[in-house]
Formats: C-alpha cells, sequence, structure tokens
C-alpha cells in the first residue's frame, strides 16, 4: 500500500502539542490488520525523531488465536525511554495496543487509531477473530485521541 506523507498531516499537527519539548509519553498506535499503523509510526518516529516500538518484532507463537507478545520485553523497551532520568516518548504499536498496554500497566498518553480501505485479507483467521474479540471488548475506535482513515 502506498500513502503519501501529505495524508500524515493531520497525525502531525495533533501530536505536536502532545510532543511539545519531547516529554516522556507514549504514543499508542493501534486498529486494523495491515492497516498502516507501522508505517505511519515509523514516519512519525523519524519526523520527530523519537523511537518506535514494533510489536511485530516481539510476538511470540500463536497461542490459542490470541496476539501475544514478550511482554518483558516490551516492558523493558518502554521503561527505558520514558523512565529514564531525561525521559523521551516513545510510539509503540500493535493491532491489539490497548490489551497489549493493559497487560504490561501502562497506559497511552495519546492513543491514534488507525483504519484503511486495504486492510490485509489475507491474515490468519484465528488473528482476525482476537482482533473482532479485542474490538469488542476494548472499544479502541471510540477511545481513540485521533482517528485516521487511509482511503
Amino acid at each position: 500500500m502506498y500513502t503519501n506523507v501529505r495524508d500524515y498531516g493531520p497525525v502531525v499537527v495533533a501530536l505536536r502539542p502532545v510532543l511539545d519539548n519531547l516529554p516522556g509519553k507514549i504514543v499508542a498506535i493501534g486498529g486494523g490488520l495491515a492497516a498502516g499503523k507501522t508505517t505511519l509510526g515509523r514516519y512519525l518516529a523519524y519526523h520527530f525523531n523519537i523511537s518506535l516500538i514494533e510489536t511485530d518484532l516481539f510476538r511470540l507463537e500463536n497461542k490459542a488465536g490470541r496476539l501475544s507478545y514478550r511482554n518483558e520485553v516490551l516492558v523493558d523497551a518502554i521503561a527505558s525511554r520514558v523512565d529514564r532520568q531525561n525521559p523521551r516518548p516513545v510510539i509503540i504499536e500493535s493491532a491489539v495496543i490497548l490489551r497489549v498496554l493493559s497487560e504490561i500497566g501502562r497506559t497511552a498518553d495519546y492513543y491514534i487509531h488507525v483504519s484503511s480501505d486495504e486492510e490485509a485479507d489475507v491474515i490468519d483467521s484465528d488473528e482476525r477473530a482476537d482482533v473482532e474479540r479485542y474490538d469488542t471488548e476494548y472499544a479502541p475506535r471510540e477511545r481513540a485521541n485521533l482517528l485516521i482513515h487511509f482511503p
């Protein structure tokens, strides 16, 4: 999927006041499977010169049809940025980001929910079912500070 960087303008504008002086805040990006979360996160990390944690890099094997991650690594990755003497913001993205943050005892200071007309149809059916359960339990669209839709 190709997304022109101009599409990210509203996100950059919305995040400027949140990231003013680069405080130790957690910016979470969630949304549909293959909706563009990682691409948006990479752009924002580049634009604001901050770290991005791509949770897919810490995925565990499919456990009973549930997206699971190496939470202890995610805890350390976040803490090494936001809990240090000179804290820095961090972006973390996942299709089930609110659940991930809940499991590791964190909350997002700012939450962006991404959707796309081109979300992947070739995703494992167990993963799709898990994301649907997550959507019902966590109501991520309703909890978002910013909703972004990529055509």
